[in-house]
């Protein structure tokens, strides 16, 4: 799916794009150019909707998991999609189309709305792009973390049988034992390096990946995995076990957490899927256990049959554990229910029915006790955060990061000038935001900002021992921005707890509004049918029974409702309070009519139908205050919402502007004149061919290709030092895939080295360059080796012995350039001299419009070059070498003159580049109390052009970076103002119902909903349409709003969590059901005895195909399809 995605987008960009020229240079085919592409993007969206999304959404409702994230996540796009290939695009081509029959003096503005709604579905695009490539991320880690696991189990148990092993057979054991520990270190620094990449999203799932890797970091498991190699190769065994003990105990931790992260089940849903699941599958063994006893086992076939059924059985067992392996109590019971029914299924194969039926008899007793202790589980409710305490500890903690932030705006400053100083601050700092979350009740996301800004100052106080000053004062701009970060965490939970807090008063105002106006309904109807048997022949007892029970019912919605207005509002309380002795009457005189029924009872009949009226009416006034109160708390929250939403939009304009200022001309610039460099190179070559020196032309192209190499070293540095100073969105894998194109590349010029040396019949010695180039190769490979195992010193050491190289390389290729160029000619190469005439027209094409300077000298450069070839084919040697001696001379000048256009170019880019550093760093300023994850993308953004504006040569593959940093902190915004504006909306809604007569339970209903769209378990996550074809609700739309808003998605998904246990300690989940940790410090396996068992002596699902494999969830409630996971990781294939 994702080459899909990626062609929608890359179509919606180029459509946005081609709208770049003036408006009024506007032709009919440049028109109907526009239409043709917005109509193939809505096409290829309408594909992605019908062919994909919806197979998406078939296979999970099979599969009963409709209240899974993703169902919800793909519901929600497919409704997204739908309005943007319905709605949307079409006005796009309408608007386009507009532009055909316009006058040209109104084309401009039509034009202007075409391009702005072009970029406003291309926004929406990216969100719902950005929100399953996050999702097939996490799904990523999650099987890479299990993979660990179960590479290393299987190590440990080696490791823990070498003592045992014959010397001989030990020693090769223990060989293979080290290199089997390195393999899985390199995995693991791989995993780690993509775990990273997660707490750039913000929200609850940045906030689970970053306190994953502060566990990581507390458990000091990079060095357990040293040690454990290291004692393998000290043949320490019992020391070596001991290490991957401890790395498997991080591992466990590990997936825990990221698999909260991932979040695949709701915590409601796990707990009665699993509850629902054991229940099935104790029928399920129920029937099996009567079709063993009436079966004959003697009979091959038949024990077979039922020897796979309950392989069957014990096999979703087997992933039922899985999903209970936190919950101890549970994870017992399924452990002895699937020992059980393996042993039931090794003895039906046996033919020992006898056995079998006792076993199968403790499968079902098992699985009904683990059903009854899942229900317990899912009962025990998880109390709840105090939102007071939490917005006093938020403000509190906000108040500590400016301080400290603006205690780091006065360091960073000293970074370059005054490391010395800067250095102990830096450390001051990262001990002040060590202290500021202890001892106060914090989401987890701010807990994890805070962390990571601890973490970045502790890095520049250790950066500020760099002799580089550009990179002391980055490491020093890393803290300012994880402040900034921080403070973002912080302004985003204070806002979503403001509207809730208001959302949760206007919701329980309208509810208690509800009650009231249904107790006086009620009450009526009680005075109603008293006033009635008062008239007529008096109450039935049975009649006078059942009235009193309504009235007991109805002093009880009042108290119910009257309590819960008490504080909010103390006059709907007192309407309602004034009624109770009315109701207390009423009560009072109905249970006179039941003991005097008949004529008797008309006189409490007469009383009890006066009092329930005057009650009604006192319930009626408490009704209409409290609607008052809920209208009220529902104003204040469309005002609050409003207010966030005007932040947002200012914030999202704001980037969308810059956007629109993007330096991508100068950079496409650049590339050009870089290409007309290398064609004038080209030629210059082919000249020295065409002349009768083929060595000095193969020489030059070597050190053309070398000149590449170094560039590309370049490349290789900045990737590693980005990597070094944690830069947002910079990996190992980004960096060591640069290194290794260096290596590649200094391996093909070596074997050009090689191939360009005379053959004689004697040996000789090989070429000095082709050595230089071996030795690059091999520094470069293993820089990116020590790049890939997190060693930074070492790279720092090869790739500094790469460039070493290549530079030796370079000068010996030049200086045999140079040597061969003064040596006798050899014949003249007509051809060559036909391929400097193409050369030299396709630089003459390039330099234009930035190097006019170099077109003169082109153009007489390729005048002579023909001569040459014609003085040539006539025999004219001497005209000939005039000739050629006139072009390699004009070359030679319009190749200076392209590296002074080259220069100009590069200094107007380096103020372009600052210019947008500043203009993103202000930008981030401005997200900063709106989106955190926003905030985090235009400091990457501003890190890009800040290394660009530092490093011209980098500006080529800065610019793309950077607009791509740009595009997401504008999916962010867009993404945070849709919810907004949803919760805006629904807000004016509620406060309107309030006039309309019988308000109370609609307003309930709205209430209720706006306290759904921002409870704990969705927080700020609208709710999705009902059905795969569903479009959205009423009102989560205002009318005014131009576009669809981007809904759901993994950076906000998820509640908000408190802080997390001390580092170190077993990362708690976020179920409702019973948590904790079945290891114990004295046991000497690091994971449950279940789970270590099954993953050291090889798991069922270890012997099957990997499609099959791929297909099982950690936490699934039944097998999904056969490869359904690797449909959707193919689907959703991540573009990196």
């Amino acid at each position: 799916m994702n080459a899909r995605w990626l062609g929608i987008v890359a179509a919606m960009g180029a459509a946005v794009l081609a709208g770049a020229a003036p408006a009024q240079t506007l032709r009919r085919e440049s028109i109907l150019d526009k239409q043709e592409k917005q109509q193939q993007v809505r096409a290829m969206a309408r594909e992605l909707v019908s062919g994909i999304v919806d197979l998406q959404l078939r296979q999970l409702e099979e599969n009963g998991m409709e209240k899974t994230d993703l169902y919800r996540e793909l519901r929600s796009m497919r409704a997204n999609l739908d309005k943007l290939v319905e709605a949307e695009m079409p006005r796009v081509v309408a608007l386009l189309m507009r532009l055909l029959e316009e006058p040209p003096d109104t084309r401009p503005a039509t034009f202007l709305a075409a391009r702005q709604k072009s970029r406003e579905v291309l926004i929406q695009l990216l969100i719902e792009r950005q929100n399953l490539l996050r999702r097939l991320r996490m799904a990523e880690l999650a099987a890479q973390v299990r993979k660990l696991i179960a590479s290393e189990s299987k190590l440990y148990d080696t490791t823990r049988a070498l003592p045992e092993m014959p010397q001989a057979r030990r020693e090769e054991a223990t060989l293979a034992a080290v290199q089997d520990q390195r393999d899985i270190r390199e995995l693991y620094v791989r995993l780690v390096d993509l775990l990273r990449e997660v707490p750039g999203w913000g929200g609850p799932a940045a906030a689970e990946a970053a306190q994953a890797l502060a566990v990581l970091t507390a458990r000091k498991t990079d060095a357990e995995f040293d040690a454990a190699i290291r004692h393998l190769e000290e043949t320490r065994y019992p020391q070596a076990a001991a290490s991957q003990e401890a790395i498997l105990k991080a591992l466990a931790d590990l997936l825990r957490a990221v698999e909260r992260a991932q979040g695949l089940l709701t915590p409601e849903s796990s707990r009665d899927s699993v509850e629902e699941h054991i229940r099935q599958l104790a029928e399920r063994q129920k029937a099996l256990r009567v079709q063993t006893e009436q079966a004959d086992l003697t009979q091959t076939s038949e024990a077979q049959k039922l020897a796979h059924e309950q392989t069957a059985i014990d096999q979703q067992l087997e992933e039922l554990l899985r999903a209970a392996e936190h919950t101890p109590e549970l994870h017992e019971s399924l452990q002895e229910a699937e020992e059980s029914a393996e042993k039931a299924a090794e003895h039906i194969f046996e033919g020992q029915k006898p056995e079998a039926l006792a076993q199968q008899n403790r499968v079902v007793e098992n699985l009904e006790k683990a059903a009854e202790q899942a229900r317990q589980a899912g009962s025990m409710q998880q109390p709840l955060p105090d939102a007071s305490r939490m917005v006093e500890d938020l403000l509190a903690v906000r108040e500590d990061l400016r301080k400290i932030e603006n205690q780091q705006k006065e360091t960073t400053p000293l970074a370059e000038q005054k490391p010395q100083e800067a250095g102990p601050r830096e450390q001051q700092i990262g001990a002040r935001l060590a202290e500021a979350p202890k001892g106060r009740q914090l989401p987890a996301a701010v807990g994890a900002a805070i962390e990571e800004a601890r973490q970045a100052a502790e890095r520049a106080a250790q950066a500020m021992h760099r002799p580089e000053a550009a990179a002391r004062r980055q490491a020093a701009r890393n803290v300012e921005q994880a402040i900034q970060r921080a403070i973002a965490e912080v302004e985003q939970a204070l806002a979503d707890l403001r509207r809730e807090q208001l959302a949760g008063q206007a919701a329980q105002l309208a509810q208690a509004a509800a009650k009231l106006e249904k107790a006086a309904a009620q009450e009526r109807e009680i005075a109603k049918a008293a006033d009635q048997a008062a008239r007529s022949q008096g109450l039935h007892a049975d009649e006078a029974r059942r009235l009193g029970q309504q009235q007991s019912g109805v002093q009880g919605l009042a108290d119910e409702a009257s309590q819960a207005l008490e504080h909010s509002a103390p006059q709907a309380a007192r309407l309602a309070g004034e009624a109770k002795p009315a109701m207390e009457q009423t009560a009072q005189e109905l249970h006179s009519a039941q003991e005097h029924p008949g004529e008797g009872s008309k006189p409490a009949a007469a009383t009890a139908a006066r009092q329930a009226s005057q009650a009604a009416d006192k319930l009626a006034q408490a009704a209409q205050e409290a609607r008052k109160a809920a209208a009220a708390a529902a104003e204040q929250l469309a005002q609050e919402a409003a207010r966030q939403l005007q932040a947002a939009l200012n914030a999202e304009q704001g980037v969308e502007n810059a956007l629109a200022q993007t330096p991508r001309p100068i950079a496409q610039r650049m590339e050009r004149l870089a290409r007309a460099a290398e064609e004038v190179q080209k030629a210059q070559a082919e000249q020295a061919r065409a002349a009768g020196h083929p060595q000095a032309a193969a020489a030059m192209e070597l050190a053309s290709g070398i000149r590449k190499a170094l560039a590309a070293q370049d490349a290789a540095d900045r990737a590693a030092e980005a990597v070094a100073q944690h830069q947002p969105g910079a990996t190992l894998n980004q960096a060591a895939a640069r290194q290794q194109d260096v290596a590649a590349m200094a391996a093909q010029l070596g074997q050009h080295a090689r191939a360009a040396t005379p053959q004689t019949t004697q040996a000789k010695p090989e070429p000095p360059v082709a050595r230089a180039l071996d030795r690059a190769e091999r520094s470069a490979r293993q820089a990116a080796k020590e790049i890939l195992t997190a060693k930074p010193d070492s790279a720092a050491q090869a790739r500094a012995q790469t460039r070493g190289a290549l530079q030796q390389a370079f000068q010996l290729a030049e200086s045999q350039a140079n040597e061969a160029f003064h040596a006798p000619p050899g014949p003249r190469d007509m051809e060559a001299q036909a391929r400097t005439g193409q050369a030299i027209a396709r630089a003459e094409e390039l330099v234009q419009p930035d190097a006019p300077e170099a077109e003169k000298p082109l153009h007489q450069a390729a005048e002579s070059s023909q001569s040459a070839q014609e003085h040539g084919r006539q025999g004219n040697q001497p005209a000939t070498d005039k000739a050629q001696a006139a072009t390699q001379r004009l070359l030679e000048e319009a190749a200076q003159r392209i590296a002074q256009a080259m220069d100009r170019l590069a200094h107007q880019a380096v103020e372009q580049m600052a210019g947008q550093s500043q203009a993103a760093q202000r930008l981030a300023d401005q997200a900063a109390p709106v989106d955190a994850g926003a905030t985090g993308a235009l400091h990457q953004a501003e890190n890009q052009a800040a290394q660009a504006a530092q490093q011209p040569a980098a500006v080529p593959a800065a610019v793309p970076a950077f607009e791509q940093a740009m595009n997401r902190a504008a999916a962010e915004l867009a993404q945070r103002r849709g919810e907004l504006a949803q919760q805006h909306a629904l807000a004016q809604r509620l406060a309107q119902a309030a006039g309309q007569p019988d308000a109370g339970q609609l307003m309930a209903q709205l209430a209720q909903q706006m306290a759904g769209e921002m409870g704990p378990d969705t927080a700020a996550e609208p709710a999705a349409p009902e059905g795969p074809g569903a479009t959205q609700q009423p009102g989560q739309h205002p009318s005014d709003q131009a576009s669809p808003q981007g809904t759901g998605g993994m950076a906000r998904a998820g509640q908000q969590a408190l802080n997390q246990p001390p580092l170190g300690s077993p990362a708690q989940p976020t179920s409702q059901m019973p948590q904790g940790d079945s290891r114990t410090a004295e046991a000497p396996n690091p994971l449950p005895e279940g789970m270590a068992r099954r993953v050291r002596e090889e798991p069922w699902h270890a012997d099957l195909p990997p499609d099959v494999r791929n297909a099982i969830r950690a936490n699934a409630q039944r097998r999904p399809p056969r490869g359904y996971e690797e449909k959707l990781e193919r689907y959703f294939k991540n573009i990196d």
